[in-house]
């Protein structure tokens, strides 16, 4: 037990003896530092149905809060006191271990993804014996998760040290896949570059290795570029990292061509206004499938990665091309089979019980609100 453990209890131990105020929703997404996913998605229905609620987000302060909101700082003195007096906590990723919930207050997890390629939580074949305690302390204090399929609903409950309730009603940061306006999200992302309005982009979004290592971001930029200009168009490549690893981003080389997504907070507008999508085992490609955009997969080290995290799907039951070199991809992306591919997400997302709600930021909102005024009925 370690001095932060203790002045972290101590002082939320501290805040408890005020009231939790009836009215008060504290957000968090990836532990402070955006204002991203599904948080973002219901704070965003929240503020715009219910102007009366005293909606809190956790992030840094080089951060304008959000229309409708406040804004806090992680550790500071007002981070305790929110979180002892609100009624609702609402995350996307897991609590520290001295956190504790009060008689009264509700937490929903929403997590960060969705269906996944690659093991996660209890899955994963490594994992460090301090985030399995504090992912088991969270899956306890949680009194809801969010699903947006039979798939994910299973995994919870296989590997997510959960058995409480699980919400099936869809995940509120896909809403806008389901309902997207593409050409707005492709002129949304012209302007972040400032990039001519007929640009084509493709997204590299790789996920993070358990060890930080970069050194399999290997993609040949400048002879990816070449070709796909040789097709047609006008192209830039943007590369957006993980959010564990936004600090390798100064590794990278970043040109007219190259560009850097990774401080975008919401990759899926990225996804939207991209003609391509390409990851390695990020959860981001179904999220590119549901939004019906061509996907590929890069994975130069799939072999190692394998070993040291391993799969939830074998790679032949996926609706994504596996290629493991650029003159793989460029070669998947001449000979590209649209129709094939649409059919194949459509299979895949029916094999894994996939809810296509676009509205669950509004129902899993109203969920929430109708919790809040049963809890506040019942304490009355």
């Amino acid at each position: 037990m370690n001095l932060n453990y203790i002045v972290s209890r101590l002082l939320l131990l501290l805040f408890s003896v005020f009231p939790i105020k009836n009215n008060k929703i504290i957000f968090c997404s990836y532990f402070g530092t955006k204002y991203a996913c599904n948080p973002r998605a219901i704070s965003e229905y929240m503020v715009k149905k219910y102007p009366k609620l005293d909606i809190v987000w956790v992030l840094p302060s080089n951060v304008k809060a959000p229309k409708g909101t406040r804004i806090i700082h992680r550790r500071s003195l007002k981070y305790f006191y929110e979180f002892a007096t609100a009624r609702i906590w609402i995350d996307n990723s897991r609590k520290p271990l001295w956190m504790r919930k009060r008689n009264g207050q509700f937490y929903v997890q929403t997590w960060h993804g969705g269906i996944s390629l690659k093991k996660v939580e209890a899955g994963a074949k490594k994992l460090p014996s301090h985030y399995i305690k504090s992912a088991k302390h969270d899956s306890q204090l949680a009194d809801l998760f969010l699903s947006n399929s039979d798939w994910l609903s299973k995994e919870y409950r296989n590997y997510f040290f959960y058995n409480g309730k699980i919400l099936q009603y869809g995940l509120p940061r896909e809403d806008k896949l389901l309902n997207s306006k593409k050409n707005y999200y492709h002129e949304k992302i012209c302007n972040y570059f400032n990039c001519p309005n007929n640009t084509k982009f493709l997204l590299y979004a790789p996920t993070f290795r358990d060890d930080g290592n970069i050194l399999c971001y290997d993609m040949n930029y400048e002879k990816l570029i070449n070709s796909l200009n040789s097709m047609n168009g006008n192209w830039k490549i943007i590369i957006r990292l993980h959010p564990n690893i936004t600090n390798k981003i100064e590794y990278l080389e970043f040109n007219n061509n190259i560009l850097n997504g990774t401080l975008i907070d919401d990759i899926n507008d990225l996804i939207l206004g991209s003609d391509i999508v390409v990851s390695d085992y990020s959860s981001c490609m179904f999220d590119a499938a549901i939004a019906q955009k061509k996907t590929i997969i890069y994975a130069s080290d799939i072999d190692k990665y394998s070993k040291d995290r391993g799969f939830m799907f074998d790679f032949d039951e996926l609706p994504f091309p596996l290629t493991k070199n650029t003159d793989e991809l460029i070669n998947c992306i001449n000979n590209w089979n649209d129709v094939y591919y649409k059919i194949n997400i459509q299979k895949f997302l029916k094999a894994c019980g996939f809810v296509y709600n676009k509205t669950s930021s509004k129902d899993i909102s109203e969920f929430i609100i109708k919790t809040m005024v049963n809890s506040i009925e019942r304490e009355n």
